[in-house]
């Protein structure tokens, strides 16, 4: 019985922190492509991975990004 618990709390904890690890790698990605941006850097571009919130956050950045780019492209000529 004990053993069964221990066990199945082992998979629990290996379950939450894998999603954590995916959570956080995630949000380091946004993290970063906001500090590209934020540097000048119009041309980055956020590679996207799944379908989750996160992800469409991205993908939205991503098209924020661009479209400041091309702003800023017909701005200069």
């Amino acid at each position: 019985m004990i053993f069964s618990f221990l066990i199945s709390m082992l998979v629990a904890f290996y379950l939450s922190f894998g999603f954590y690890l995916n959570l956080v790698q995630a949000v380091e990605s946004l993290e970063h492509a906001a500090e590209v941006v934020a540097a000048g850097d119009l041309t980055h571009s956020i590679q996207v991975q799944g379908s989750d919130e996160l992800a469409k956050t991205a993908i939205a950045i991503d098209k924020a990004n661009f479209n400041l780019s091309a702003l800023v492209a017909n701005v200069r000529t």
